[in-house]
């Protein structure tokens, strides 16, 4: 995990010295953000859904979907492609999963 987190803040850094002006090196370090926020949420939402497989699995499949939602958006932007500030909120929007607990649970502190 520790080395991944290393990859992503070299491969962030680089992208962001080797832009040519002010407003693409913002672009890239906006973006990069977004992608490690985006890679937290994903393994937050992995752990969530195997820690609810037995004890609650509708909560489990939630996650589980999210993971998913996440990480298709984490490969559309590491290919490039555009992915747009709504997509993201939604991806990293995890409110829903109070309906299918007990007691409301805390929300990301993204």
């Amino acid at each position: 995990m520790i080395i991944l987190a290393a990859i992503v803040s070299l491969t962030g850094c680089s992208s962001v010295s080797s832009a040519p002006n002010p407003l693409e090196q913002r672009n890239l370090t906006r973006q990069t953000a977004e992608l490690q926020k985006l890679k937290g949420a994903e393994y937050e939402d992995y752990m969530a859904a195997m820690t609810h497989e037995e004890s609650n699995r509708k909560v489990g499949n939630y996650y589980a979907v999210k993971g998913t939602q996440v990480h298709d958006l984490i490969g559309q932007m590491e290919q490039g492609q555009p992915v747009n500030d709504v997509e993201i909120s939604r991806a990293l929007d995890d409110t829903d999963a109070n309906q299918y607990y007990d007691l409301p649970v805390a929300r990301r502190s993204f």
